[in-house]
């Protein structure tokens, strides 16, 4: 939780999780209103999270994110990274949304991967229709 405290971007939650008062920042405050957060009972920071239902029939259970700190996503990313067989954006964002969040998780999955030159090559080749695995 210490971790969570001080990473910069998630001060405004733990902020409006304690005292109940929003962000000056129309957008952010906006944005909080929409998610839900709770501090578990070890103090630690999650974010309760409903994937949208596109199909009617489709089941999709409530996720309990673990919120990340700032100081530790590079690590969070290069961890999934390893035990992933593949280097899409799309496959490690949807692994990672199961269980991990942090405000702009997407955005930083795209850097991280542009980054990644395993991946830029095997994505080079995917887009001019090699489906093959690096």
């Amino acid at each position: 939780m210490e971790h969570q405290r001080q990473s910069d971007d998630l001060k405004p939650i733990l902020q409006w999780l304690d005292s109940g008062i929003l962000p000056t920042n129309r957008k952010l405050a906006a944005t909080l209103r929409g998610e839900i957060f709770q501090v578990g009972v070890n103090g630690i920071l999650y974010r309760i999270y409903q994937p949208l239902k596109r199909n009617v029939n489709s089941v999709h259970p409530i996720v309990q994110q673990l919120v990340i700190p700032t100081n530790m996503r590079q690590e969070v990313l290069s961890i999934t990274l390893d035990s992933m067989s593949h280097f899409r954006l799309e496959k490690m964002y949807e692994t990672l949304r199961q269980s991990v969040y942090w405000p702009g998780l997407y955005k930083y999955i795209q850097t991280f991967l542009t980054k990644c030159e395993p991946r830029a090559k095997a994505s080079e080749t995917t887009e001019q229709g090699n489906t093959s695995t690096p």
